[in-house]
């Protein structure tokens, strides 16, 4: 079943059925109630999530110590891919991502993935690959939210 959840992220759009296969056996689903967190902004990045049902909303502390919206998240789309980059170092959440609604998610654990990429290296360069085309796309047009997070950084 999460086979076929996962072919509904843009991430997975030109896995094969093995490829999918192969990433499945490390996902795991998650149910979140309205309201609850998913993760919170400075927490460790441990798993990309994938949105399966419901909405997550997106917020990051302002530089007046208030939460701003920064987006919300529904099915197809996924977060915390920054998990899976790297050399397992902790990387800090840049935001915290709190269920609008009752959701579903999908969880690839960034020690599973790492563990799997030992053994089905093919099938997990190929989602690194998708990860990394994704956030150059999104990093390319998303000009207002790059200037808010440098203006953050610089203030601090």
């Amino acid at each position: 079943m999460s086979a076929a959840l996962l072919k509904q992220s843009v991430l997975f759009k030109d896995f094969s059925p093995v490829g999918l296969n192969i990433l499945s056996r490390i996902a795991r689903g998650r149910l979140l109630l309205a309201g609850n967190a998913l993760f919170a902004e400075g927490a460790p990045s441990e798993a990309l999530y994938l949105v399966v049902e419901g909405r997550l909303g997106l917020t990051m502390a302002g530089q007046d110590g208030r939460e701003v919206a920064v987006g919300s998240l529904g099915p197809g789309e996924h977060l915390g891919q920054m998990a899976l980059l790297g050399d397992g170092a902790p990387v800090a959440h840049l935001c915290s991502a709190i269920a609008e609604s009752d959701s579903k998610v999908l969880e690839i654990p960034a020690a599973d993935f790492r563990a799997l990429m030992k053994q089905k290296p093919q099938a997990c360069m190929k989602l690194l690959l998708a990860v990394s085309q994704d956030f150059g796309q999104k990093l390319a047009s998303s000009g207002d939210l790059l200037k808010f997070m440098v203006g953050r950084t610089l203030s601090r």
